[in-house]
């Protein structure tokens, strides 16, 4: 159990999981893990990620700016995120 522990904490100290020197690759990296962030969560299904550069822009709908939050939120807290663009539309409920 400590060794887990030490473990978790080691790669929290790491700043997150390195990423590639090729740009391309990079921005793959980034949409991979932000749709890792969205999965499973009904209230994102409808959203699309792209990156370029390190930029990433979120389209698609959601319920409301709640959720337009959240998805902005989650997406802005991957390694290597430098700028979140929503063009999240608000979906009829």
């Amino acid at each position: 159990m400590r060794v887990c522990l030490l473990l978790v904490l080691l790669a929290a100290a790491c700043g997150g999981p390195r990423r590639s020197e090729d740009s391309k690759v990079r921005d793959q990296e980034i949409k991979r893990d932000i749709m890792m962030e969205f999965q499973g969560d009904e209230r994102f299904v409808d959203v699309r990620v792209t990156c370029e550069k390190g930029v990433v822009t979120l389209d698609g709908a959601v319920l409301d700016q709640a959720e337009n939050d959240r998805a902005q939120y989650l997406a802005g807290g991957v390694s290597g995120v430098e700028e979140v663009r929503s063009r999240l539309r608000h979906r009829s409920r």
